[in-house]
């Protein structure tokens, strides 16, 4: 004997319309990361340098084995579209005003500045360098990708950063349960739907929320070069 369907996921209005709203909350979490991503600087206070640096090792083939320091080619990324602004005061440097950005400024009186923080990024220890591949691996093949549409220099930073619009609208869909189980959702089921949800939460390494910067930082230090 057939069991019939139950007569609550038969309701197709209802499931629509919870469907509509989670696709909206995706849309949402999207737009806003969208901007984040495209308004603020790069390389600001979070630990954005870290994250970089690990997945432009992925993306070249290196899988780090330890705690490592930070590469020569990580290294000019931050100082050529690094963003001062976020770690010292306008008083750190001549006439008490930040200077322009390394890439649109001239390689005369700048070189020794550069050659410094470079050094100084390189000789310090990448304290993500130990953290799960999941995550890398895959932003490491999307900046691939990006570099076979070529993209570079700054734009290939965009291309990185705008693959957490696809991260955090997967997140925001993952969190919630099937419309046709949320009001009758079983502890059991709920607790693996926010499992699948951490776990997921767990591999992103950016988007974070701005943290203070750390005390001893290579921008902290050498940018006053």
């Amino acid at each position: 004997m057939k069991r019939r369907p139950d007569a609550r996921c038969e309701q197709a209005d209802p499931q629509e319309s919870a469907k509509l709203f989670i696709g909206l909350l995706c849309l949402v979490a999207g737009v806003r990361t969208f901007l984040f991503c495209a308004g603020f600087p790069f390389f600001n206070n979070a630990d954005e340098q870290a994250h970089f640096d690990v997945v432009l090792k992925y993306s070249q083939g290196h899988l780090p084995r330890g705690m490592e320091r930070f590469s020569g080619e990580s290294a000019r990324y931050f100082v050529q579209y690094g963003s001062p602004e976020f770690f010292v005061s306008p008083e750190a440097f001549p006439d008490g005003r930040f200077p322009p950005p390394a890439w649109a400024s001239s390689a005369e009186g700048t070189s020794a500045a550069v050659s410094a923080t470079e050094q100084a990024w390189t000789d310090a220890t990448n304290p993500e360098s130990w953290q799960p591949p999941l995550y890398y691996a895959i932003a490491g093949l999307w900046l691939d990708l990006g570099q076979l549409c070529g993209f570079s220099d700054g734009h290939l930073l965009y291309w990185l950063r705008f693959l957490n619009v696809l991260f955090l609208a997967a997140l925001v869909w993952l969190c919630v349960p099937c419309p046709c189980q949320a009001r009758h959702c079983m502890p059991a089921r709920c607790g693996r739907s926010m499992r699948r949800c951490c776990s997921f939460g767990a591999t992103r390494g950016t988007a974070r929320s701005p943290t203070s910067p750390r005390r001893g930082s290579p921008t902290s230090t050498a940018l006053r070069v």
